[in-house]
């Protein structure tokens, strides 16, 4: 999986979050964390690296809370960003 198909899953998981169709922006996430699983462990700089499970662990953090409106805004908002 490439980088830009990871995000516009990401985009595609947050717009379900937003408009609370929370179990399939679940089943839409599940696939997506397989794929964003691959995609980090082939980068090579270590900080960044770092960094997305960084924040990849907030989110799973938001989702234990069920606070879906955090999980969407950190996968929009930071981990997009830091992909």
């Amino acid at each position: 999986m490439g980088r830009d198909v990871i995000i516009n899953g990401i985009g595609e998981v947050t717009d379900l979050l937003y408009q609370q169709k929370i179990p399939e922006g679940y089943s839409r996430l599940n696939g997506l964390i397989q794929d964003l699983s691959v995609y980090i462990t082939t980068i090579t700089d270590e900080e960044q690296q770092a960094a997305l499970l960084e924040t990849v662990k907030e989110a799973l953090a938001a989702m234990q809370d069920n606070d879906t409106t955090l999980l969407a805004d950190i996968l929009q908002y930071e981990l997009v960003e830091k992909l």
